[in-house]
C-alpha cells in the first residue's frame, strides 16, 4: 500500500513464492540469500507439501511469464517457530533450498556488527517489496511487484504486540498510516542500507495509523548449517590481495596463495554456520571445500589446506572485528581450536605465498576485510 511498481533490475533477489493447495494459489515473497536458497516467513512453508511450492525469480509481472523457476529440495523452518490456530506466529522464519541455483544476484543479510550506523535504528528508511494487495479492502494479489518505504520503528513502540519476541522482531511503518505491507506480502523482504534486515511476518490491518507490520529480524537467528550467503573474496588489508587456493584442489596440503581480486572462483568464499556453535566454516564457492590450517599449528609457515567440511575443528573460525579502516570493519579470522589468526606470510603479492596461523597480535597480515 502507498507504494509504486518496483524496478526488478535493482532488486533481482526478490522472488515470488507460489503455493498450490486445494485449487488455490497462495502468494508469498522471499529473498534470494544464496544462488540456491530463499529466506521467507515460516508461514509460507509450514504445513505445505514442498512439492506444491514454486519459487520464481526475475519476473516483475506475475502474468507475463518468463523469469527463472525452481522447485524446493529442502525446507528449513526455525525450530522455535510457533503459530497456533488464530495466534500470531513467533520466530516466523524459513529457508528454502532449491533444486537448482538461480542466475539472479543474491542479497546480503545484515551483518551482526554494523558499520556507519545500524540499519535497525529507529527512523531508518527501509524498503519492503512484494506482490500483495495495494488496498486494505482488496484481497486480490497485485500482478506487478511493488515497493514502499517504511521507516523502522523504535522497539518501545513495537514490544508487546502479538508475536513480538525481543531481539528477534522489529516493526516498520508510518505512524500516519497509508503506507504498509498488506495481504499477500507475507515473507516480503525489507532492506535498508543495501542489506536484508527483515522478513514480513504479520500485519495489523493494512496501513492503519499507528499499526505497523511485524518483521522477523533477518540476522537474529542461527540458521541451518547449509545456509550459504553470497560468496565474497577475503581481501588482505595490507597487500589488497585475495585469499585463494589454486585449481580447487582436493589435495590436503595445497598451498593457499594471494593474488589480485579479479573474480576468479577460487578466491570466492562464503561463511557457513557450524550447527550448535558460534563458529563458521569458510567454504569455497567453486569446490564446496572448507578452508583449514593443518593441525591448528602455531608454527609460522604452516600451509592452509582445503578438505571436506566434516566438522573438524581446524575448519571452524570466528570473525572478530580488529579495527575500522575508512569506516569499514577489518576482521581477524580466529581459529576455533587454536585461537590463532589466519595470515599470509609477508603480505606478499606473489602467487604461492603460504598461509599461516599465529597469535592474533598487531601484524597487519592477520587483518582481512570480508
Amino acid at each position: 500500500m502507498g507504494g509504486s511498481p518496483a524496478d526488478l533490475d535493482a532488486t533481482p533477489w526478490v522472488v515470488s513464492i507460489r503455493i498450490n493447495q486445494d485449487g488455490f494459489e497462495w502468494n508469498c515473497a522471499g529473498a534470494l540469500i544464496s544462488p540456491g536458497q530463499v529466506m521467507t516467513a515460516a508461514r509460507c512453508a509450514a504445513g505445505f507439501d514442498p512439492a506444491a511450492i514454486r519459487v520464481v525469480a526475475g519476473q516483475a509481472d506475475r502474468t507475463v511469464g518468463g523469469g527463472a523457476e525452481a522447485r524446493i529440495r529442502k525446507v528449513w523452518i526455525h525450530p522455535d517457530y510457533a503459530a497456533g490456530a488464530g495466534a500470531t506466529p513467533k520466530n516466523d522464519l524459513a529457508v528454502l533450498t532449491l533444486t537448482r541455483d538461480l542466475p539472479q544476484t543474491p542479497v546480503r543479510i545484515a551483518p551482526p556488527i554494523s558499520i556507519g550506523g545500524s540499519p535497525y535504528a529507529p527512523g531508518t528508511p527501509a524498503t519492503v517489496l512484494g506482490w500483495g494487495s495495494t488496498a486494505p479492502d482488496d484481497f486480490t494479489y497485485a500482478t506487478k511487484l511493488h515497493s514502499a518505504v517504511l521507516p523502522v520503528v523504535a522497539n518501545a513502540d513495537c514490544a508487546g504486540r502479538p508475536g513480538y519476541v525481543d531481539g528477534r522482531n522489529f516493526c516498520a511503518g508510518s505512524p500516519k498510516g497509508g503506507t504498509d505491507a498488506c495481504f499477500g506480502d507475507t515473507g516480503a523482504p525489507l532492506v535498508a542500507k543495501g542489506v536484508l534486515i527483515g522478513i514480513a511476518s504479520y500485519g495489523f490491518g493494512c496501513g492503519e495509523p499507528g499499526q505497523y507490520t511485524l518483521f522477523t529480524k533477518a540476522n537474529a537467528y542461527p540458521l541451518s548449517a547449509d545456509v550459504r550467503q553470497p560468496a565474497l573474496p577475503i581481501v588482505n588489508r595490507n597487500s589488497k590481495q585475495c585469499l585463494a587456493i589454486p585449481a580447487s584442489s582436493k589435495t590436503m596440503g595445497e598451498g593457499a596463495i594471494q593474488w589480485g581480486c579479479k573474480g576468479l572462483a577460487d578466491q570466492q568464499w562464503s561463511a557457513r554456520p557450524v550447527p550448535n556453535t558460534g563458529f563458521v566454516e569458510i567454504v569455497s564457492l567453486n569446490s564446496q571445500f572448507c578452508l583449514g590450517v593443518q593441525g591448528g599449528s602455531m608454527t609460522p609457515g604452516e600451509r592452509a589446506i582445503q578438505w571436506e567440511c566434516n566438522g573438524n575443528a581446524d575448519q571452524q573460525w570466528t570473525r572478530q572485528v580488529d579495527s575500522y579502516q575508512d569506516g569499514e570493519a577489518v576482521y581477524k579470522l580466529v581459529n576455533h581450536q587454536s585461537d590463532q589468526c589466519l595470515a599470509i606470510l609477508g603480505g606478499n603479492a606473489n602467487q604461492g605465498e603460504k598461509a599461516i596461523q599465529w597469535p592474533c597480535g598487531e601484524n597487519a597480515d592477520h587483518k582481512w576485510t570480508w
